[in-house]
């Protein structure tokens, strides 16, 4: 499909079918392929685990930017190219854009325009050498769209002839198992791929545990007790899963509670986080019982979950269908993990780490000469000082505080987060990680949250919701600006600068009521005039260059044409 010349071939091609079929890694395996001959577009992944990163939003962004920078005829008009130059270059070489998992985007409305787009007019008029690979589920709402379009191939991985599919499955499993010798036969891996039923992820995790080295048990009999342990009429994946969770938990006094604890927090977290920052959050959970390492329960967990061997990866379900049968309480059992009361203990957490690790000038900028964008080594100075738990706290408090249930001691929390400077480094924080459009939507969270639940609502945490919305260009452009330019500009008279101003005594304070203002001729200098004082400001810093005291009231200002001297 992808090398037919055939001008009328489809330009889209939808594989769908059920979990453990191996779609992803059909996908990943073509686009392995053409990027290593060169022909990769891009390739964009969807993961459940990363819906709060609204992924959506931002495939079409992403994609374009990896065209562009794939072919550098696409950098200054990348639609005009697409239409015109590269055909008039009369441009033959395929290029291959993957969208894998498009079922795992979220509910169906946030991948309604992605859907509409590819079915479009538009979808049809891709340029001939172009080519899209798209897999799914075949949830209904992807169904109704792509279905019968003549620009979209589809096909269902359940069309694939059984013969080919078991000869795959007997390789792999051949593969996996080449370790053990001698131990299985042929008849042996025959009963595997029959067991499996076409599922190429049950076979993954079918080798994974008959390899598990556990005292007191040989791969023989790992291998005969999964071979006896099938069930009629249950799901394939769902009867492995509850042999491995049972397995790894036999004869482990107290250890089922603490596995639904930590995978309540892997499950719920917004998106992945490591072993050492699901531990570090795990220190600000309000019930001590709770504080403890995860790896006493993650460490025999290798076969169901990545970045378990070692701390600093991310820990995510090795497949989506773990997730689901997680989150099914009539698939999993003993095993169900409910959501419960994970939103309180993750924005406890949350607000422990940002006591703990926020500070002024957190990534020791040493001037606020430089916009952002100009500071060369940054992105290092953002790895050195913020760690990923705090990044996820600042980002993600206030979703979790809206998601949570009242709690006395959360809500004083929360005021007490507001009667301090933290509240300006947290903002200092999202100014720097690029997550300021998170800031308004927490406050008002924060705010909602509490009148919901009958609490009063500190005045600070209103008046940060103007701070943001009234400075959030300044702050984002130069993050040392937040102090020196947002700050004095400040109402003096609202709380949030009564609250802040005292712990800053040498940035300079902007009268409230001022006489006049007027730039200087080059544009670098500002004088103002209120009452009996006149000030001079530097544009650039926004901090006082020198004041003068009046023994008479100011009506008027001006600066001598030459700029050297200031009339009032």
């Amino acid at each position: 499909w992808i090398n037919n010349t055939d001008p009328t071939v489809p330009r889209i091609f939808w594989l769908s079918g059920l979990a453990g079929q191996g779609k992803s890694a059909i996908a990943h395996s073509i686009a392995t392929y053409f990027f290593e001959l060169g022909g990769l577009g891009a390739c964009f992944c969807f993961f459940r685990d990363r819906q709060a990163e609204r992924l959506h939003e931002k495939i079409f962004v992403t994609i374009a930017r990896d065209l562009a920078d794939r072919d550098h005829r696409l950098k200054r008009a990348l639609v005009d190219v697409i239409k015109e130059s590269l055909a008039e270059d009369g441009a033959v070489e395929r290029i291959v854009i993957i969208i894998d998992a498009l079922d795992e985007s979220g509910e169906p409305p946030s991948r309604k325009d992605i859907l509409r787009l590819l079915a479009s007019e538009e979808g049809a008029r891709l340029p001939a050498n172009y080519r899209i690979l798209l897999t799914s589920r075949p949830l209904p709402d992807i169904t109704d769209i792509l279905q019968h379009k003549p620009h979209i191939k589809a096909k269902s991985m359940d069309e694939i002839p059984p013969a080919s599919t078991e000869h795959d499955l007997q390789a792999y499993i051949s593969h996996q198992l080449l370790t053990l010798g001698s131990v299985l036969h042929d008849e042996d891996i025959a009963s595997l791929v029959k067991l499996s039923d076409g599922l190429f992820e049950w076979a993954r995790l079918a080798c994974d545990f008959i390899k598990m080295r556990k005292i007191g048990s040989t791969a023989r009999e790992r291998f005969e007790d999964l071979v006896s342990s099938r069930s009629k009429g249950k799901n394939l994946l769902d009867v492995l899963y509850c042999k491995i969770l049972n397995d790894i938990f036999q004869g482990t006094s107290g250890a089922l509670p603490r596995f639904h604890s930590v995978m309540r927090q892997i499950l719920w977290a917004l998106e992945p986080l490591s072993m050492d920052s699901l531990n570090a959050l795990r220190e600000g959970f309000p019930c001590e019982a709770d504080r403890y390492d995860i790896g006493i329960v993650l460490e025999s967990m290798g076969s169901l979950l990545s970045g378990i061997s070692k701390r600093s990866a991310l820990v995510r379900a090795l497949h989506s269908s773990f997730h689901d049968f997680l989150t099914d309480a009539s698939r999993s059992g003993e095993f169900y993990i409910e959501k419960a009361n994970i939103d309180v203990d993750m924005a406890f957490a949350s607000f422990h780490i940002m006591w703990q690790d926020l500070r002024f000038n957190i990534c020791n900028l040493e001037t606020s000469y430089l916009p952002n964008s100009d500071i060369v080594d940054l992105d290092q100075r953002i790895r050195d000082n913020i760690s990923h738990h705090l990044s996820y706290s600042c980002r993600f408090w206030g979703i979790h505080l809206h998601e949570a249930e009242f709690d006395g001691a959360l809500a004083m929390e929360v005021k007490a987060f507001f009667t301090c400077p933290r509240v300006l480094f947290w903002l200092e924080v999202l100014s720097l990680i690029n997550g300021f459009s998170n800031a308004v939507p927490a406050l008002k969270a924060c705010v909602s949250w509490l009148k919901r639940h009958d609490q009063g609502v500190p005045t600070t945490a209103r008046d940060a919701i103007k701070f943001v919305q009234t400075f959030g260009t300044i702050i984002l452009h130069s993050t040392p600006h937040l102090y020196l330019s947002a700050l004095p500009f400040t109402p003096t008279t609202s709380a949030l600068h009564i609250l802040i101003s005292p712990n800053f005594p040498r940035i300079s304070q902007v009268e409230s009521r001022i006489g006049n203002v007027i730039f200087s001729q080059d544009g670098k200098k500002i004088v103002s005039t209120s009452y009996r004082s006149t000030n001079l400001w530097d544009v650039e810093s926004g901090l006082k260059i020198d004041s003068y005291l009046s023994p008479t009231r100011l009506s008027s200002v001006a600066y001598s044409p030459d700029g050297t001297r200031i009339a009032v």
